[in-house]
């Protein structure tokens, strides 16, 4: 089975999960609430095999946001995000290296290993309102599932300068736990200016042989237009 069959089929386990409690549920019928997101992302790599000192990276991320509400409530809620981002890590080692292996000499040098990934993330949480009120505050807990299409390592290292290695298309599969904080603003009864902390904690080995695994806390915006509201 491929990665990309992989991927879709745990966004659809998981969106069938919602539906159940929700009783009779249509994915597009019964959308609440549909907006867009947007911002930058700070990743880092962690695990047993990290080589170096993991430092992170910054990067952004954008897409839609469809979110459903439960029946004759508002306080609780959940949403399937669809956001293209590029996250990526960065490591830093420091190593000997013979800058001249004629004179046998040693100096102490700086390697770093820089990648960049771009992905495809669903990122599909349940959704609790803490408060009434104008500004609204939520806790969201749940789990996504990431299709990596790209990605970029830039390595250097005194002895041998910079250089490039790029693969495409690679259909590497991530996923892992969801937790995040939010913000909503009703501006009238069809608009919603909304911003929050969403951090995705990866379980998946993303490079091979390796256990490794990434971290990317994401701060976004956005906006959102509420459908119809319910009791």
């Amino acid at each position: 089975m491929s990665l990309k069959t992989k991927f879709i089929i745990l966004s659809v386990v998981i969106l069938m999960s919602e539906g159940a409690a929700f009783g009779q549920f249509s994915v597009i019928k019964d959308i609440d609430e549909i907006g867009f997101m947007a911002g930058p992302n700070f990743s880092k790599l962690k695990g047993a095999d990290v080589f170096g000192v993991s430092k992170i990276k910054t990067g952004y991320h954008m897409g839609v946001n469809l979110n459903y509400y439960y029946p004759n409530t508002r306080r609780w809620s959940f949403s399937v995000n669809f956001l293209y981002e590029r996250k990526g890590h960065k490591t830093e080692n420091e190593l000997f290296y013979y800058i001249d292996p004629s004179a046998q000499q040693l100096v102490l040098g700086k390697q770093t290993i820089e990648t960049d990934i771009w992905a495809i993330t669903a990122p599909i949480l349940w959704k609790y309102r803490l408060n009434g009120g104008p500004v609204k505050f939520y806790i969201d807990v749940g789990g996504y599932c990431s299709l990596i299409k790209k990605m970029e390592f830039n390595f250097y290292s005194p002895d041998q300068g910079s250089f490039t290695d790029t693969r495409n298309n690679i259909n590497e599969f991530d996923w892992g736990v969801s937790l995040g904080v939010r913000a909503d603003y009703v501006i009238n009864d069809k608009l919603i200016l909304t911003t929050g902390i969403l951090s995705n904690y990866g379980f998946a080995c993303i490079n091979d042989n390796s256990k490794t695994s990434i971290t990317t806390t994401s701060i976004y915006v956005g906006t959102r237009i509420m459908k119809a509201r319910k009791s």
